[in-house]
């Protein structure tokens, strides 16, 4: 956490990673296409037990990429 800021950063495993990749691969020609892009949201939710992963795309689809293997 950069205190110095007031800012919080969240992470993805290597596991998460690769499925957040792979997911967006089976996207890929499917999707509309925009100037600056913006398929894709990523939400980190914190809890007292960790941190769950979800990534949504502008199609309506989500997908859980939280590695529970983490907690």
């Amino acid at each position: 956490m950069n205190e110095e800021k007031g800012g919080k950063t969240f992470w993805m495993s290597p596991k998460e990673l690769q499925k957040y990749e792979d997911w967006m691969k089976t996207k890929k020609g499917t999707l509309p296409q925009t100037a600056i892009g913006g398929a894709f949201t990523v939400c980190f939710t914190p809890t007292g037990i960790g941190t769950f992963v979800t990534a949504t795309c502008v199609d309506g689809t989500t997908i859980n990429l939280t590695d529970y293997d983490d907690f």
